[in-house]
């Protein structure tokens, strides 16, 4: 290993927020990359400190995300009324402002209290599900094939907003099996 005094100073890094110092290794066969130095990688609340980091920027994308989706829904409940055939427009219209008014609790609820950071990927999981719901029940009232481009805008949405892998496949393996 090289040491940090052939870099200029004998000081430790220090950790600048979210980074994590690594150990410079000499190119060898063995070596198959940089070495985390121990101790380096700080635990908060159970969990390696760049997983809070991401679930901290999942967090402040999700009061815009469900204001978002709220309106988008809300409109959209209205349009079912004015666009759509009865029998399909009072299902569609009922589960779309159903879910506006879900998404926009949900937004003034996080405008009032701060939720632990750890919740912000079940709550997504949560939007994710009435999105879903919304366009399962849309495709399956209307019979029309271009609606199935509302999966397909999931799986986007899904891919914007979960930063962690797990959390990603779950919403879009909901999507892909239904």
């Amino acid at each position: 290993m090289i040491s940090l005094s052939e870099f200029g100073g004998g000081e430790k890094p220090r950790l600048q927020g979210d980074r994590i110092p690594v150990a410079f290794q000499e190119a060898s066969d063995e070596s198959s990359g940089p070495d985390v130095t121990s101790g380096a990688l700080s635990v908060v609340d159970g969990r390696p400190d760049f997983h809070a980091a991401l679930d901290r920027t999942a967090y402040e994308s999700l009061r815009p995300a469900s204001a978002a989706l709220a309106l988008l829904f809300a409109i959209l409940a209205l349009s079912h009324v004015i666009i759509l055939p009865k029998t399909v427009a009072v299902p569609l219209a009922t589960v779309a402002g159903l879910s506006a008014c879900a998404l926009g609790g949900l937004r003034y609820l996080l405008g009032q209290q701060q939720l632990p950071f750890r919740r912000v990927n079940p709550i997504g999981i949560g939007i994710s599900s009435l999105v879903l719901l919304n366009a399962l029940l849309h495709l399956v009232l209307t019979f029309e094939p271009r609606q199935s481009t509302n999966f397909a805008l999931l799986i986007i949405g899904a891919g914007l907003f979960f930063l962690r892998r797990a959390w990603f496949a779950l919403s879009v393996g909901s999507a892909l099996a239904s």
